[in-house]
């Protein structure tokens, strides 16, 4: 399968059709792919599109942000949603809820829906995993009973020849309630995508065919509303206040519940150390208690981090959007300079040829060559100016691109500044729209 690298312009003008800064045909399709890291999303996302991103050279900088990808699939234009994945040891679980949150609440406001969901689960894992399973109740959170019957979850990393272990784990999650149980009762479908080692050509059809039986299964209820959008854009919930945001409360209150009381019998226990004169014992008490601090510290921080509102989600992830964008921007332009610079180069290069082309067939004459001779030379000669020419109109197009790509990503700032004020504007009471657009005009001195 040969893969093709989309182009900065391109990646923006799915991203802004996403946020709802570019009008959509009745063609298009927004699928979310969700799952934990390690999961296959990526590679699912590639199979599907032909497409590949460089890493550090995108808009999706790495895996810690959203990025959509499109592809023409059977008369639609399908989009999908790619997530950062939980269980990330660069990224918190409430970093990427934040994320996803954020992205996705603004989408909604500015009236840009769903239509279903992936969600990737690896079926070479033993068994769900503590990080596993809470990535899976936040999913259910996060989007709810309502949206099930427009999911699939698919199963990746099948093993050739361990079918049987691979099954067995498919029926124990299949008929368990706490894991895919209530999601398959619900109206989801359950997807095997093709095992590792079959080639790129079948993980591709096997990639593509999840997706045709998701676009039949959305027929009946062609949009979604997920309830993180619902609570954050028409209650007007702050995150930590939504179901997912409890989700997340409740992992980090248990934590703390944890920390706390290994603080209080690390306390006790040093006591009786001192008191048994038992010095070694207390320090290495000591050390235990302050590494217990440190970990309730930082779910403190953890927590403090869920109480934000709609709109300082959408200013925390427009200042993320345009920091990218101004990267790639200075990217762009050193590749721009550099690519000008040649170009004035190779078309001195060819001028002087052009000149020494006119010297070379006055000597010719001179000399009195016969005809074949003179000939061969100006045939010689016509190629390498013909080389040269096509060089120098490659290098023009190259120049070109660069020169569209850099006006992408200058309208897309713009447009980030104009979503996060319609994002916000769109999702709270006419009564309060002038105060909250007054707040978040003031704010962009800060994004910029």
């Amino acid at each position: 399968m040969v893969l093709h690298t989309v182009s900065v312009s391109d990646q923006l003008a799915d991203f802004q059709r996403f946020m709802g800064n570019q009008a959509s045909s009745q063609n298009v399709i927004f699928f979310l792919v969700l799952g934990m890291t390690g999961a296959g999303k990526s590679t699912f996302i590639q199979h599907c599109t032909g497409r590949t991103i460089p890493v550090g050279h995108g808009l999706q900088s790495c895996t810690n942000d959203l990025a959509v990808h499109s592809f023409h699939y059977k008369g639609k234009h399908v989009h999908l949603i790619d997530t950062p994945g939980s269980d990330d040891t660069n990224h918190s679980d409430i970093e990427t809820l934040k994320t996803i949150a954020g992205y996705l609440s603004a989408s909604y406001a500015n009236g840009v829906r769903i239509n279903g969901i992936v969600y990737l689960h690896r079926i070479s894992d033993n068994r769900l995993s503590g990080s596993g399973f809470r990535n899976l109740r936040m999913f259910k959170k996060l989007s709810s009973s309502r949206v099930w019957p427009n999911t699939t979850i698919g199963t990746t990393m099948w093993n050739a020849g361990e079918h049987a272990e691979g099954e067995l784990r498919e029926r124990e999650l299949a008929s368990d309630l706490a894991y895919f149980g209530d999601l398959l009762a619900g109206g989801a479908g359950l997807y095997r995508i093709a095992e590792r080692g079959t080639g790129a050509e079948a993980q591709k059809r096997s990639s593509l065919n999840l997706i045709s039986d998701l676009l039949r299964q959305v027929q009946t209820q062609p949009e979604i509303e997920l309830e993180i959008q619902r609570e954050m854009v028409v209650d007007g919930k702050a995150l930590d206040d939504t179901a997912a945001g409890q989700e997340a409360l409740g992992d980090i209150y248990r934590l703390r519940t944890q920390l706390a009381s290994q603080i209080e019998g690390a306390r006790q226990d040093m006591q009786d150390a001192l008191q048994a004169q038992d010095l070694q014992s207390a320090q290495q008490l000591q050390v235990f208690k302050k590494e217990c601090a440190k970990k309730l510290s930082k779910a403190q921080q953890q927590q403090d981090k869920l109480k934000v509102s709609l709109m300082k989600l959408h200013e925390r992830e427009a200042q993320k959007l345009v920091a990218r964008l101004d990267r790639m921007d200075i990217e762009h332009q050193a590749v721009l300079k550099e690519k000008e610079r040649e170009l004035r180069h190779m078309e001195e290069s060819l001028q002087l040829m052009r000149e020494q082309s006119e010297i070379d067939e006055a000597r010719w004459r001179k000399q009195r060559l016969n005809a074949q001779e003179l000939e061969r030379k100006r045939r010689i000669d016509s190629e390498t100016n013909q080389a040269c020419k096509q060089d120098v109109a490659a290098l023009k197009e190259e120049v070109v691109h660069e020169k569209k790509e850099l006006g992408a990503i200058a309208k897309t700032k713009v447009a980030v500044r104009q979503n996060i004020i319609n994002g916000v504007a769109n999702g709270v009471t006419a009564g309060t729209t002038t105060a909250i657009a007054a707040l978040v005009l003031g704010s962009m001195c800060v994004v910029s």
